[in-house]
C-alpha cells in the first residue's frame, strides 16, 4: 500500500517580540490637592476621596467646592441607580448617631441619580382598599352625531375602520365621511357622493 505525499511546510522563524508598551493614565497631581474625607449629600456618610478621585470630581464639576456639594457615596449611587428613592436609602445607610435631613433633588437630577421607583406589586388588602374608593365614570354623551364623529376623529384616528378595510381601504360607503377628520379619509374613482 503506497502512502499519498505530504508537502513539507516550510521552517517557521521565531520572532522575537519587543515589550509592550503601556502607557499611564496621567492625574493632574497638584501639589495641592489631598486626600480628604468628604460627606455624602443624600446618606450624610463620611469617606475619604483619593487624590485621583478629587482631580476627576474637579474635572467634571468646575472646581473643588461644586464636587463636594454633590458628592454622593458609592453604596448610595449603587441604590439609586436600583430605583430605590432617595428617602428609603437615607434611611438604610445613614448613620445612627445622624438626625435625617432633608435631599435636594436637584442634585441627583443632574447627577441622573433620580428615577421613578418601578411598580410595587399591591397586597390584597391594599387591592381591596382602592376598589372600595372607585367609582365608574359617567358615560360621555354627545349633543349629535356630528359632534360625536368630530370628538372621536379629532386625532386622526378613523372612527369605522371596519368599513375602511372592507371596501379595500375607501370611505366609499361609511355613513362618518361628512364630518370625519380621519388622516386616512380616501375615496375611490368610481366614488360619487349622494
Amino acid at each position: 500500500m503506497k502512502r499519498a505525499k505530504v508537502k513539507k511546510l516550510p521552517k517557521q522563524i521565531k520572532k522575537a517580540t519587543a515589550p509592550i508598551k503601556v502607557k499611564a493614565k496621567s492625574v493632574t497631581d497638584d501639589g495641592k490637592l489631598k486626600s480628604r474625607v468628604m460627606s455624602c449629600v443624600v446618606t450624610g456618610l463620611e469617606r475619604r476621596v483619593s487624590k485621583a478621585g478629587i482631580a476627576k470630581g474637579i474635572k467634571k464639576f468646575g472646581d473643588l467646592h461644586s464636587f463636594i456639594e454633590h458628592y454622593v457615596s458609592n453604596e448610595a449611587k449603587r441604590l439609586l441607580k436600583q430605583r430605590v428613592s432617595p428617602e428609603e436609602v437615607q434611611k438604610q445607610l445613614r448613620p445612627s448617631d445622624k438626625k435625617p435631613f432633608s435631599i435636594d433633588k436637584q442634585i441627583l437630577a443632574r447627577l441622573k441619580l433620580l428615577k421613578k421607583p418601578r411598580n410595587k406589586k399591591l397586597t390584597i388588602e391594599e387591592v381591596q382598599q382602592i376598589s372600595v374608593k372607585w367609582i365608574p365614570k359617567e358615560p360621555k354623551t354627545y349633543p349629535s352625531k356630528e359632534a360625536y364623529v368630530i370628538d372621536n376623529t379629532k386625532n386622526g384616528s378613523c372612527i369605522a375602520p371596519q368599513l375602511f378595510l372592507d371596501s379595500d381601504r375607501c370611505c366609499d360607503h361609511c355613513q362618518y365621511t361628512k364630518h370625519c377628520l380621519s388622516t386616512v379619509k380616501t375615496f375611490s374613482k368610481k366614488y360619487k357622493a349622494a
